[in-house]
């Protein structure tokens, strides 16, 4: 009598485990699915709204990595929360030196599988006269916006639009088109020259940058671990910025074409 327990318990014990697997594999209960289709019309509608989503956007959080100016130390990541679509941070307590990053404009969206990714210019300045523009992801699962990857445009240019092409189920090209200045035409001078920057994105990730006014692609090498432009600090070039005793700060994950 005591076996047919013991062996009804494991029968029982194996059913219920067998049940437990297959809810944990299966498609979602019919009340999981509503409440996804829910999320999903509310994410829609979100999206659909430029107000709202401006909104959204401009009250965000962002990552931004913080150099001490010792090229031995790894860059230390940071949040800044926008209010109102701006924030402050502080680049170095010592040397008093603060910076701002603001949202400029939403240029725009793409639907993905897993909700939307879109597109903000987010432009940096720490006291000098550079402006400093990227083009930011931010990632839409529900109605909360992650930012998640940066791409570098220009100092003091001004952005016109951005188109996203998608390539695969968890990729796209994205072009960023803006008004820069030529190769002669000093920095004082107003933006007049169409340009744009085309950037290879996975799972929302940049991964690739190119401008495409005869500069070359920037993989991963020279991508999110290129130390060699960064914002603001008074200094109004757009590259080799860096140097032994100035601390910087960039947006995470960040990206820069590289001429070629």
């Amino acid at each position: 009598m005591t076996k047919k327990i013991i062996w009804l318990l494991v029968v029982v014990a194996i059913i219920a485990f067998g049940a437990w697997w297959y809810q944990k594999n299966s498609l979602p209960s019919w009340q999981d699915r509503d409440d996804l289709a829910k999320n999903s019309v509310v994410l829609e509608e979100l999206v659909s709204d430029p107000i709202r989503l401006e909104k959204l956007i401009k009250n965000s959080q962002v990552s931004i990595e913080m150099f001490s100016g010792n090229s031995s130390v790894q860059p230390a990541p940071s949040f800044v929360v926008l209010r109102d679509g701006v924030g402050e941070f502080i680049i170095d307590s010592k040397m008093n030196l603060k910076g701002d990053v603001f949202l400029v404009s939403v240029l725009g969206k793409i639907k993905m599988a897993d909700g939307y990714d879109v597109f903000a210019d987010l432009a940096f300045n720490s006291g000098g006269t550079g402006i400093f523009h990227n083009v930011a992801i931010f990632h839409l699962a529900t109605t909360t916006a992650n930012h998640v990857s940066s791409g570098a445009l220009g100092d003091r240019i001004k952005t016109l639009s951005a188109t996203a092409l998608l390539t695969g189920d968890d990729a796209y090209d994205l072009n960023v088109k803006y008004l820069d200045r030529g190769d002669n035409e000093p920095m004082s001078a107003d933006p007049t020259v169409e340009k744009t920057s085309k950037f290879k994105v996975v799972d929302h990730l940049i991964k690739q940058a190119r401008a495409l006014d005869s500069r070359s692609m920037a993989d991963e090498v020279f991508g999110a671990r290129n130390r060699g432009c960064f914002f603001g600090i008074g200094i109004g070039h757009r590259r080799n910025l860096i140097s032994s005793v100035i601390p910087a700060a960039q947006l995470t994950g960040y990206y820069t074409p590289i001429k070629s």
